[in-house]
């Protein structure tokens, strides 16, 4: 999944998912469907009118929540990606291509904003500038939901953690640098402090080296 920052694709510059897309959910569907599932719980419980789903990729989280009812908008930096995610076809949600760094959306545009396993790709001023963005793009007490790597704690956690670098690198020397940068910094918390957000929900996956937190705009 592609917000921007990480990986540009400047007009008549190649797509550097266009390998990935056509797989992307056969790889890493049954990894994040049990995330996209609490996402969908969540939503449920919250009733938001508007959701944007930024770097929604294929639109598989779109798609599930389309699917339970919610109007959803999905922003990605990938035309391949995107180009999944229009093939899952009419009701699946609206998608945009664009950089999430400067959405292409009012103030105050939308009740949810999930932003899910994308952060960890960009280059950490270009993650702080997504977040700014999504809270622009927020309603007042709209309410945020991002899934990302944390900085393990404890044996268990740590070693989970170490075993998606050898993922991670795969991805590109690039990719692992940023990666590798998020969780030196602190992770899915650090990105989160200093923003006028309230922690409403924190749970993790995969033996503690990824977090979802449900995060409340306070003004």
């Amino acid at each position: 999944m592609n917000a921007g920052g990480a990986q540009k694709n400047p007009p008549g510059r190649r797509d550097f998912y266009r390998t990935v897309a056509p797989v992307y959910d056969l790889l890493a569907g049954p990894f994040l469907r049990p995330v996209r599932n609490d996402v969908r719980r969540i939503a449920a419980v919250l009733a938001p009118a508007r959701i944007l789903d930024i770097a929604c990729g294929t639109g598989e989280q779109a798609r599930m929540l389309a699917g339970d009812g919610f109007a959803v908008t999905g922003v990605d930096l990938s035309p391949a990606m995107l180009a999944q995610a229009r093939r899952k076809g009419a009701g699946a949600g609206a998608y945009f291509l664009g950089d999430a760094r400067h959405l292409p959306f009012a103030a105050g545009s939308f009740d949810l904003v999930t932003i899910m396993l994308a952060m960890h790709e960009m280059d950490y001023e270009s993650a702080l500038k997504v977040m700014r963005e999504s809270l622009r793009v927020l309603d007042r007490g709209g309410t945020m939901i991002v899934f990302d790597y944390v900085r393990g704690r404890g044996l268990v956690s740590r070693a989970s953690l170490r075993l998606f670098h050898a993922v991670e690198r795969m991805a590109g020397r690039r990719h692992f640098r940023n990666f590798r940068s998020f969780v030196q910094k602190g992770g899915l918390e650090a990105l989160i402090a200093g923003h006028p957000l309230e922690v409403l929900l924190r749970t993790g996956y995969f033996h503690g080296a990824m977090g979802l937190a449900v995060l409340e705009k306070m003004h």
